[in-house]
């Protein structure tokens, strides 16, 4: 559950130009010490405009013995007014993650290097590690306002999201339309059919022997064999209109 705790505004007056904070790295405890510093980056990134030193850039500016005594003088005063002005920021940013069974309890707060008072508090517990990443996001949104309420300052906006990135639009995908073209299909088949049943009923008019047939029956027959061509000519072509349709919704139609 996030919980937040803000400082009582001081009187400050103008903010400096370029604000920083000093994040020596966050304490992993129950988890590979390596993760201390991608996890402390990943609490970091919410505080853009304002720099944060991580332990990488300690290391460059002060060397890395230096940043080893910072790391083991456990957030003292005279330890954090040292590196405060060592490094010229305004705040320092300390922390713990503590993996716990099945649970991961993150702990994180700055504190005034000079003062030695505690500027901004935040915590959040999660039940795996793929939430700690957005757990560390959503805590750095909230110390980076704590901290600008510290400094009497409105904290212009977050350049992070909080949660996951959007999913990327779809450009769109082709649709296929298979009732057109299977409609085409089996009007084209029948109206062949039926065209063939024409002609059977055509040759066997012309082929019968002569009295073979009533003239009741031959009207009956080309009667039957007219129907027929009819049939096939309307097939045909509602199965030519079909495909065409069905191939024009498969190749121009797509999902918006």
């Amino acid at each position: 559950m996030l919980t937040a705790f803000v400082a009582a505004v001081p009187s400050a007056a103008v903010p400096p130009a370029e604000l920083k904070l000093a994040a020596p790295g966050l304490a992993v405890n129950g988890m590979d010490a390596t993760l201390s510093a991608p996890l402390t980056d990943q609490l970091a990134k919410p505080f853009a405009p304002i720099r944060v030193i991580t332990p990488r850039d300690i290391a460059a500016l002060l060397g890395l013995e230096r940043q080893k005594e910072f790391l083991g003088c456990g957030g003292t005063g005279e330890c954090m007014a040292e590196l405060g002005n060592a490094l010229g920021v305004q705040g320092v940013l300390l922390g713990d993650v503590v993996k716990l069974g099945g649970a991961i309890q993150v702990n994180v707060h700055i504190i005034d290097p000079a003062a030695g008072k505690q500027l901004a508090l935040a915590s959040a517990r999660v039940s795996s590690d793929a939430e700690l990443f957005d757990a560390l996001t959503r805590l750095g949104v909230d110390l980076r306002q704590q901290f600008y309420a510290s400094l009497g300052v409105e904290a212009p906006p977050v350049l992070v999201e909080d949660g996951p990135p959007p999913e990327p639009k779809s450009k769109g995908t082709r649709r296929f339309f298979p009732i057109p073209l299977a409609l085409g299909g089996a009007s084209l088949v029948t109206g062949i059919v039926f065209f063939g049943l024409s002609e059977s009923s055509y040759q066997q008019l012309t082929r019968g022997m002569p009295g073979m047939f009533s003239l009741s029956s031959a009207e009956v027959i080309a009667g039957t064999g007219s129907a027929f061509q009819t049939a096939g000519a309307v097939l045909v072509a509602v199965g030519a209109v079909a495909l065409v349709a069905g191939l024009a919704l498969l190749l121009f139609g797509s999902r918006p």
